[in-house]
């Protein structure tokens, strides 16, 4: 059952992300939009994961890299969001999510999804995998906080403290 919500989130993320890249080299307002709405579903539908898989499968929300990416996808959509909507621009945003289609196009050519969240097959590229994953998503989160950071830090400064 958590699995469509997993293809649905991707097919979100790489929606939004091509949409937003047309809208970088044609800029139109639907094409705006619908990277706005298709960012905003990929954040409802991870969220929702999270909810569905932490019933069924504790362990995967709490102490696995599913249950990190999922936390990392919505930290990291919602401050690029944040921060496009701090300075009008929607350019954060599609940066972010093109970051993360092309997490995704590496981890699906790599590694395939496997027939369930907690059954993935074991073999000789999945330390690899992990290891990338954790490294990647930790470096998109140090980016978040520090993107956060300088949102504070440029407040205060235009209020003169």
């Amino acid at each position: 059952m958590t699995l469509p919500l997993l293809y649905l989130t991707h097919a979100l993320i790489l929606s939004a992300a091509g949409c937003g890249l047309l809208f970088l080299f044609a800029p139109s307002r639907p094409l705006l939009v619908t990277c706005r709405f298709a960012a905003a579903g990929a954040v409802v539908s991870q969220i929702a994961w999270l909810a569905l898989a932490g019933m069924t499968f504790p362990y995967c929300v709490l102490r696995d890299a599913w249950g990190m990416m999922a936390f990392v996808t919505i930290l990291g959509i919602a401050s690029a969001a944040a921060a496009g909507w701090r300075w009008g621009t929607p350019r954060f945003l599609v940066a972010g999510l093109v970051l993360l289609s092309i997490a995704l196009g590496v981890a699906h050519l790599f590694y395939p999804p496997p027939a369930s969240a907690t059954a993935a097959p074991m073999g000789v590229i999945l330390p690899l995998h992990i290891l990338l994953t954790v490294l990647g998503y930790t470096a998109m989160t140090v980016g978040c906080v520090a993107g956060l950071l300088f949102l504070a830090r440029s407040r205060s400064l235009k209020r003169g403290g």
